[in-house]
């Protein structure tokens, strides 16, 4: 796993800035800048366009990473399906256009009253989405993780500055959300096109007629998988602004972006491991798929505990220090219940990616869309009886079978599992620990509380991960930066 250390790691030093810029705009900015109703809007607008770009994608994302080894030259050109991929994403954008301004007759008010930010969002989505999945296939994750992520969050703050000091008003608030992700996904495939990747060939002699039915399958299933998956994973959002209102949905998403913290680790390990796992399955090498479904496993799992642990013990204090804490404090149980969800979708690993490139691909559209019709039943039945808490028990029940239910078709195909000796003792680690935190001394103050907490559990935490080797990377990765400082201050 020589390269998916090294790629996962510098993913993960981008994605743990973004997260901070993440934390600092959600619980600090935006609570003093936006009341709960405007920062629900911008959320919701931001998750409709995360949903349609699924949707007007038409499922290339995934091909140009399921099919790149079949395209690949020696000279690293494509013989053309990077040319093919931006096509379909044209097309897919073209009907989202129609749906929108044309067909819009099912649609809600909601989004009819945002759907030219909605549409460009959701198009800037898709052609960075689509540079970044393809950057991957040769290695290159970090730059465009930073302005797929980091970036994107430090400019919408800046423009949430200017609506608070009054330079311009809500209305540019929103349609600068498009500029933003516009310039993201711009800078993103200047990347490419420097690093001599962003070639729009075509090679129509390899295009057979069989190639092209594959990935039609392929991308066929991939639609409707992309799709059940943001319904799955993003009405949640939808829901309680329909259901409930804006203001209900601004309290849900400071909960939703607090639990999102665990997810930190997840994407630069799931965009390093997909080619390898492409790879591994091509050679049918079962053996080093599971051994990525093992390690992947593992350091999900402590990472998520980590996080989880400190999270929650510190929630009280974290309402505290932001501006108008006492507006969201009701979402408090919601962090609980949605880390909890997303803890376990880590311990399941990467049962995602082997299923979506195995042969077994069309297996995610049954999951999927089971997922989706469980999530939309238990949000409708929930939501009016618990509020805001109904939408996180949702969310959880759906994500829990959901990862179930993959785990076990993964056995029962390849014979491999994610579960090893080691999730019991983090888990045991991070219950003790746990323990630990009702007899440290309460501090009045929120930030020297959250400080002392922090460092405390934390340093415990890191200490007996190491000694008693609960992630193989992670101890690796220890032990080579003491041999470097080591080696500076014997110079």
């Amino acid at each position: 796993m020589g390269v998916i250390e090294r790629q996962s790691l510098k993913a993960s030093v981008v994605n743990y800035a973004g997260a901070l810029i993440g934390i600092l705009n959600t619980f600090f900015l935006f609570t003093l800048c936006f009341d709960e109703s405007e920062l629900g809007q911008i959320r919701y607008i931001q998750e409709v366009a995360m949903l349609m770009a699924s949707f007007s994608s038409l499922g290339i994302f995934n091909v140009v990473i399921r099919f790149f080894p079949d395209f690949k030259t020696e000279d690293n050109r494509n013989r053309g399906i990077l040319t093919f991929s931006i096509g379909v994403v044209v097309i897919g954008l073209g009907i989202l256009a129609l749906i929108l301004f044309y067909f819009h007759a099912y649609l809600s008010d909601n989004i009819l009253s945002n759907r030219l930010v909605i549409f460009i969002v959701a198009a800037a989505i898709v052609f960075g989405s689509l540079g970044y999945s393809y950057s991957s296939n040769f290695g290159l994750v970090t730059v465009p993780s930073l302005f797929k992520n980091l970036y994107v969050k430090l400019t919408v703050a800046i423009f949430g500055l200017t609506y608070f000091y009054e330079v311009f008003d809500f209305d540019w608030m929103l349609n600068s959300l498009g500029l933003v992700y516009l310039s993201s996904t711009f800078f993103i495939l200047l990347y490419l096109w420097k690093k001599g990747n962003f070639k729009l060939l075509f090679n129509f002699s390899f295009f057979t007629r069989e190639k092209i039915n594959k990935i039609a399958v392929f991308a066929g299933f991939g639609i409707l998988g992309t799709l059940g998956s943001g319904l799955a994973n993003r009405i949640d959002i939808f829901m309680v602004s329909d259901i409930l209102n804006f203001s209900r949905t601004g309290v849900y998403t400071i909960a939703l972006n607090a639990s999102n913290l665990l997810m930190i680790p997840t994407a630069g390990i799931l965009a390093v491991s997909g080619p390898v796992i492409v790879s591994a399955l091509a050679r049918d090498d079962i053996q080093e798929v599971e051994t990525i479904y093992k390690k992947a496993g593992v350091n999900l799992f402590l990472f998520g505990c980590l996080i989880l642990l400190l999270l929650w013990t510190n929630v009280d204090a974290l309402f505290k220090l932001i501006p108008n804490g006492e507006r969201y404090e009701s979402g408090k149980i919601v962090i609980l219940i949605l880390g909890v969800a997303k803890l376990f979708d880590m311990l399941t690993s990467v049962n995602e990616l082997i299923i979506s490139y195995s042969k077994y691909y069309k297996f995610n559209l049954i999951a999927l869309l089971a997922l989706a019709v469980l999530n939309i039943a238990a949000n409708i039945i929930f939501i009016p009886e618990f509020n805001i808490t109904g939408a996180a028990l949702a969310t959880f029940m759906s994500v829990v079978l959901y990862n179930i239910l993959k785990t076990i078709y993964i056995y029962r195909k390849f014979g491999i599992h994610p579960f090893q000796i080691k999730l019991i003792l983090i888990f045991s680690l991070s219950m003790c620990l746990y323990g630990v935190n009702w007899f440290l001394p309460e501090i009045s103050n929120p930030f020297l509380s959250i400080v002392s907490k922090t460092i405390i559990l934390g340093s415990i935490f890191v200490f007996f991960s190491l000694k008693f080797q609960l992630s193989e990377e992670a101890t690796k990765i220890w032990n080579q930066t003491k041999m470097r400082i080591s080696s500076i201050f014997n110079k």
